[in-house]
């Protein structure tokens, strides 16, 4: 009885976190126990790899179709389950206990996958025959101030990161534009050299035409002068 008040004073005053790295075989359950006290908050973050034909644990490339069955059961209330979602190869899940005692965390790899009448993707279906996942889990466990806090943290960096991102595409966009302006800027400057080319080539053809003209129309003449005087 003692035991339970020290660690339920324990976790409203400061949080525990903690990082653990399992081999799992596909389709089997890993489960990690946790004693929470009551309205204490568990954050769990998770990572699966998956182990390939070579003998490498990587990251999916199927994310949506690789992941994991996440479940948290209370021990002490005949094995009630509280959670039972399915997650992608990364993510997150909260749960906020409602009763001091001993809370079973599991995570079972799974894929999701499943064949197509036109065609398999070949990413997808080379990753639908893995065998065995590593998986990371890190738990986070405190009262809900701190844990939302934490999370609120992350959530934060992940946007200035995102922010930073629209940034430097907004420059990219920008440059972009700078360089479409010059490009249209010297595509006018060459038409337009273009057309003046032309139409000082037409007026040459026209001048030499007009002077072909009038040269045969002199010599016609001098012909016709020259018939008359010798009759």
């Amino acid at each position: 009885m003692l035991s339970g008040v020290l660690l339920w004073v324990l976790l409203l005053v400061t949080s525990v976190s903690g990082q653990v790295h399992v081999y799992v075989d596909t389709g089997t359950r890993e489960c990690f126990t946790r004693d929470l006290s009551t309205e204490s908050v568990l954050l769990g973050s998770y990572k699966i790899e998956i182990l390939d034909e070579q003998g490498i644990y990587s990251v999916p490339r199927d994310k949506a179709n690789t992941g994991v069955i996440v479940d948290v059961e209370e021990v002490f209330a005949s094995n009630n389950r509280v959670i039972h979602q399915r997650g992608s190869s990364s993510g997150k899940f909260l749960f906020s206990a409602l009763e001091l005692g001993s809370h079973r965390i599991c995570l079972t790899p799974k894929l999701f996958y499943k064949r197509k009448w036109k065609g398999d993707d070949p990413i997808e279906l080379e990753e639908s025959r893995f065998k065995r996942a590593r998986v990371t889990l890190d738990f986070f466990i405190g009262d809900a101030k701190n844990v939302l806090a934490k999370d609120h943290t992350e959530i934060e960096e992940l946007t200035s990161r995102i922010a930073s991102l629209i940034d430097k595409i907004t420059y990219i966009k920008q440059e972009q534009g700078f360089i479409r302006a010059k490009e249209a800027t010297f595509r006018d400057l060459l038409e337009k050299a273009c057309e003046r080319v032309v139409s000082w080539l037409i007026l040459q053809i026209a001048i030499v035409g007009l002077t072909f003209l009038y040269q045969l129309w002199t010599l016609l003449r001098f012909h016709m002068k020259r018939k008359v005087h010798i009759d």
